[in-house]
C-alpha cells in the first residue's frame, strides 16, 4: 500500500493533473481572483477525510470538490467548453485526473464521481459558468 499522501500533496497532485487540459488554468488552492484561461480554471477544495476505512487505519480516503470556472464572454463557445469538460474524452476533467489516478503515485486511486452545482455566476462584471466535480482520493 502507498504511504498515505498529505492533503497538499493531493491538491499538488490534482493541479497537475488538470493541467493536462490545453488551456485550462489549474490551482492548487482557491485563487483571489477569477481568471480563467481560454477554456477555464479550476481548483480543489478538501471536503472531508475518513481516516479509518480499513481494519489498523490501513485506508484513508479524502473527499474533494474541483470547483471550475468557464467564461461567457461568448455563449457557444462557453457552452462548448462546459460540455467538453463534464464529458469522457479529451479535455474532460475526468479522463484529466483519472488518466493518472495514482497523482503521480502518491495516492492508490483517485474517481471522479460526479458533476452537479452547474451555474451561472457574476464576477469582475463578466459571467461564468461554474461546475463542481466531486471526487475520492483512496490514500
Amino acid at each position: 500500500m502507498t504511504p498515505t499522501a498529505t492533503v497538499s500533496q493531493v491538491k499538488t497532485g490534482l493541479k497537475t493533473r488538470l493541467e493536462t487540459i490545453t488551456d485550462f488554468r489549474a490551482y492548487d488552492y482557491q485563487p483571489d481572483q477569477l481568471n480563467p484561461g481560454k477554456v477555464g480554471m479550476g481548483f480543489p477544495t478538501l471536503q472531508r477525510i475518513t481516516y479509518h476505512g480499513a481494519m489498523g487505519a490501513g485506508l484513508v480516503t479524502m473527499e474533494f470538490v474541483v470547483t471550475c470556472i468557464i467564461s461567457r464572454q461568448s455563449e457557444r463557445t462557453a457552452q462548448s467548453n462546459l460540455d467538453t469538460l463534464l464529458g469522457y474524452g479529451t479535455g474532460s476533467i475526468r479522463a484529466a485526473i483519472e488518466g493518472d489516478g495514482t497523482l503521480g503515485g502518491i495516492v492508490n486511486q483517485t474517481v471522479v464521481e460526479s458533476a452537479d452545482n452547474i451555474l451561472t455566476v457574476e464576477g469582475n462584471d463578466t459571467q461564468y459558468f461554474t461546475v463542481d466535480f466531486r471526487l475520492t482520493v483512496y490514500a
